[in-house]
């Protein structure tokens, strides 16, 4: 009988030593302004949003589960319009045990987001203010900052105008991503030699397009920076179609592309012409130069369009190989990998590329330079 129980108590000591370690659950989560109820987010956007989280989880599964690892992903949607949800949804997501969140496209609500996630590590999908670059190591963005993008910018306008070309600005100052773009912009104009013949501030969606292109043409100017998202830009651009000789319009980053975004498919810009500098390059072309890209490509299982889906598959490769190169035992050991070296690998990979607006349709003209 003692036998047979030191032969039990054996054969169980071996069952458990050779049972299969469980994999350390990693919690990222994604919080975005994207609720079904909100005008500014379509549905498809939503759709492909959701959509590539789970194509990155099934393509990066194999790989992570042979590191010890597994990926729990959330996501928490809000209204556009209820900015301090996503501080809300920061804290959330630091209180219930994420190593990383996936923070929201636009700045003023990733900078609330980051205010509430605390000494949890966040990543920017988009976001582009000057402020967003003087947050400190425990958070980034995939995107170049303002004053690169504008000063980029100023140079294509100075290119496709003359020397001393005069601009009118047209902001909304409701918008803090969009007045960042326009300071910047402002002065990387003046080391050119440009001159800003004023500036016209406007908020909100519903503005007096027809007034304020009379108040820009009394300023006769050559070109009229409109660094403002895609709703706010179609209407002012829109109000000059029927001129004879509109200004070139020079856009910020929320003009959208061919796909998204109310430029290319909102009111009618046939007659004008103008170009927007982007922190992403065409879809295609950006999951070209990276591994899970490419393999996104190769295996043509869901046809990505959404520029944001670059960032997600980008933050989800890096997040991968990070705890795999580095294997932390909990988000304390990630939070001190992801200070010392994975941050820095997220800094706007794809640069600054170049869309013109021609005929109603923006095209990728170029990219320049890369990093913030």
């Amino acid at each position: 009988m003692i036998l047979l129980i030191l032969a039990l108590s054996t054969a169980s000591i071996a069952a458990v030593e050779k049972a299969p370690k469980q994999p350390i659950a990693v919690r990222v989560d994604f919080v975005e302004a994207l609720a079904p109820r909100d005008t500014t987010s379509s549905a498809r956007y939503q759709q492909s949003y959701e959509g590539t989280i789970a194509l990155g989880a099934e393509l990066l599964g194999k790989k992570l589960k042979a590191c010890g690892y597994s990926l729990d992903t959330r996501t928490s949607f809000y209204d556009a319009s209820d900015a301090l949800k996503a501080k809300e949804f920061g804290i959330k997501s630091a209180e219930e045990g994420a190593w990383l969140v996936v923070g929201p496209r636009r700045s003023n609500h990733y900078l609330l987001l980051v205010q509430g996630a605390g000494a949890i590590p966040t990543a920017s999908i988009m976001a582009s203010s000057d402020k967003v670059g003087d947050l400190g190591t425990r958070h980034t963005t995939l995107s170049p900052i303002n004053s690169k993008m504008a000063a980029i910018a100023a140079a294509e306008a100075n290119l496709r105008t003359h020397k001393g070309a005069r601009y009118v600005s047209v902001v909304s100052s409701d918008c803090s991503n969009c007045v960042d773009f326009a300071k910047a912009f402002d002065q990387s104009a003046a080391k050119l030699g440009l001159k800003k013949a004023g500036e016209l501030p406007i908020t909100g969606e519903a503005i007096q397009a027809k007034a304020l292109r009379d108040q820009v043409s009394d300023l006769r100017p050559d070109f009229v920076l409109l660094p403002n998202y895609s709703k706010v830009s179609s209407a002012v651009m829109a109000a000059f179609n029927e001129d004879s000789h509109p200004p070139l319009f020079v856009g910020g980053d929320g003009w959208g592309d061919s796909q998204y975004g109310f430029v290319q498919n909102g009111l009618d810009v046939q007659k004008v012409n103008g170009f927007t500098v982007r922190g992403f390059p065409p879809v295609d072309k950006g999951l070209s130069q990276f591994n899970l890209g490419r393999e996104v490509l190769r295996s043509k299982r869901k046809a990505l369009s959404f520029t944001p889906d670059l960032s997600i598959l980008k933050i989800m490769e890096e997040t991968v190989a990070e705890l795999c190169a580095v294997r932390p035992k909990d988000r304390t050991a990630f939070l001190s990998a992801f200070e010392k070296q994975y941050a820095k690998r997220l800094e706007a990979p794809w640069g600054v590329s170049v869309f013109d607006l021609k005929r109603g349709e923006i095209h990728f003209d170029k990219t320049v330079g890369k990093g913030k």
